[in-house]
């Protein structure tokens, strides 16, 4: 199977996906924030999961296509969640990673019958400050057009500061790509982050779940997947040495995600 891009259409939106992998056990992704669409990515995305295609059927899912103004991150959890049911994804081995923890929390805690097994990945139950002031500086660089500061800003707050260096005129050449449309969209994707607050629904999600995070994460803090872990009871590694992105710099995150899904 391979990744082509494909878009599940509901009453209300529609939402591009790839699919790939040639397992039995269904699995989701749902990527953090992107200024570009995490569509353009397929194949590295890929790539990366090689690991898991012999095991699993693999389904990333994109944000709906048209993101209307007060768009929130519990009304993406709720049109991820129809999107699976439309797709007959159930039982899911799911991974949230920054943003698209927050939605796999919405989905694994008001639909239940979805989740099976749950990895939340430099994330948070509830927005805080060192996030609002990073993502109000995020609306405020969207509205003023400064696509090559916006792009600057994310990578050097998600990366480690030897990744940043080393890429930095990779990401300050990626920026020309940068269209209008983008800045609209990944404003409409940011704004409402301050509101998600999702702490007094946790106990709702009853799934095996496990919380990764970054000793030096720049976006939420440590501090925040330590309280995610404790919220809901469950283990949590921490990437020492590492900020938000561990997820891509580290190899070992897909290895230990592999493991929690396939342990008995």
């Amino acid at each position: 199977m391979g990744s082509e891009i494909m878009t599940v259409t509901t009453d209300s939106f529609s939402m591009k996906y790839f699919r790939f992998g040639r397992g039995k056990t269904p699995m989701v992704i749902i990527p953090g924030v992107s200024i570009r669409s995490v569509m353009e990515s397929a194949a590295a995305v890929r790539y990366a999961y090689k690991r898991f295609e012999e095991d699993f059927d693999i389904v990333l899912f994109d944000r709906i296509d048209d993101i209307p103004e007060g768009y929130s991150v519990t009304d993406m959890g709720e049109d991820t969640a129809k999107a699976m049911e439309r797709l007959g994804l159930r039982e899911v081995c799911m991974i949230g990673i920054s943003q698209g923890g927050m939605i796999a929390q919405v989905i694994a805690g008001r639909h239940p019958g979805l989740v099976k097994a749950l990895v939340l990945a430099a994330t948070t139950c509830a927005d805080n400050e060192m996030s609002q002031q990073v993502f109000d500086t995020v609306v405020r660089l969207c509205a003023e057009g400064r696509s090559r500061e916006l792009n600057l800003l994310m990578a050097e707050r998600i990366y480690t500061p030897a990744f940043f260096e080393k890429y930095r005129e990779v990401f300050e050449e990626a920026s020309a790509a940068i269209t209008k449309a983008d800045l609209v969209r990944f404003s409409r994707m940011t704004v409402r982050m301050k509101d998600f607050d999702f702490r007094q629904e946790l106990c709702n999600i009853k799934c095996r779940a496990l919380v990764m995070g970054g000793s030096d994460d720049r976006i939420f803090g440590i501090a925040a997947s330590k309280e995610l872990a404790r919220q809901l009871g469950c283990g949590i590694y921490v990437f020492e040495g590492y900020g938000h992105a561990f997820y891509d710099e580290s190899d070992d995150f897909k290895e230990k995600t592999y493991s929690f899904f396939t342990e008995q």
